[in-house]
């Protein structure tokens, strides 16, 4: 049975669109969890695939962006912001960039 998504192809389309105008992104995969878009990319200097970011259908046309904090008290999900689709790009734009841990 294939998994249920809320995603329309189009709007997933987009944010590819976004990962590949990031040149610090060398590769990405996309995972869709229902409501969840997970980013998994591989950037300069990186070893491996890491989950960074994440955007949530939150409602008609409105999205949540996540980012992964690495601090040991903290280790999980912060939320950034409910943006529209097109503004999930002030987001992308930082993954593989220091500037990216300044994301709060």
């Amino acid at each position: 049975m294939p998994s249920k998504t809320n995603w329309q192809p189009a709007e997933i389309e987009q944010i590819e669109q976004f990962l590949k105008a990031n040149n610090a992104v060398l590769e990405f995969n996309l995972k869709v969890r229902g409501k969840v878009l997970l980013i998994q990319h591989l950037a300069q200097d990186s070893l491996g695939f890491s989950t960074d970011l994440r955007i949530t259908r939150a409602a008609d046309g409105i999205f949540l962006v996540e980012r992964y904090c690495y601090r040991g008290s903290i280790d999980d999900w912060i939320p950034l912001s409910e943006v529209t689709l097109q503004n999930t790009n002030n987001y992308i734009a930082h993954l593989g960039h220091l500037s990216f841990f300044d994301l709060v």
